[in-house]
């Protein structure tokens, strides 16, 4: 009678987390199909980018969004994000993402991809990696985090003395 007694307060104890497993059930994700929605993501926000339509590109963000650009403070929330966005000088600048990997859930994505940035007159400016955190919400995908870097120093960067094969200091570097 005791074992009994036990056995049913452990069920009544374990239906909690059995209910906390059985609600991913009925949930399947085709991990191509989902890269394939965020790089249509990615065009989508580029295109708002290229055609300085900042609405079209906080529209991907979710309300509670951050983005952490590279060598500046977080932007926090979507009103900080667009501020961000439009700090930056965009006038003749076109920008084109790749999504290289991505890793979704039910509810959450995550991707790594590569961008490119041109200047109508320059050509090609800058190029770098980014990840990207997205989430779910009325059954759409949305930016909830990202973060970049650029695959070359900023030019305001002082170059570093080092030799590109051996990694030592070259020399005489650094003397005054």
């Amino acid at each position: 009678m005791r074992t009994n007694h036990m056995m049913l307060v452990l069920a009544i104890a374990a239906i909690p987390f059995l209910q906390s497993c059985s609600e991913g059930e009925g949930c399947t994700v085709d991990q191509a199909t989902v890269k394939a929605e965020i790089q249509t993501l990615n065009d989508e926000y580029a295109r708002g980018l290229n055609e300085k339509d900042i609405d079209a590109v906080m529209a991907l963000y979710a309300d509670d969004a951050s983005s952490y650009p590279p060598n500046k403070p977080g932007a926090i929330g979507k009103a900080a994000i667009r501020a961000e966005i439009e700090s930056e000088g965009m006038e003749g600048i076109s920008l084109k993402y790749t999504t290289q990997e991505v890793w979704a859930t039910c509810d959450h994505a995550t991707e790594l991809g590569t961008y490119v940035v041109n200047h109508s007159q320059a050509g090609q400016v800058a190029s770098g990696r980014y990840m990207a955190l997205y989430k779910k919400v009325d059954d759409k995908w949305l930016l909830h985090r990202d973060m970049w870097s650029d695959e070359h120093p900023s030019p305001e960067r002082p170059s570093e003395d080092v030799t590109a094969d051996t990694g030592e200091m070259e020399e005489g570097a650094g003397e005054e």
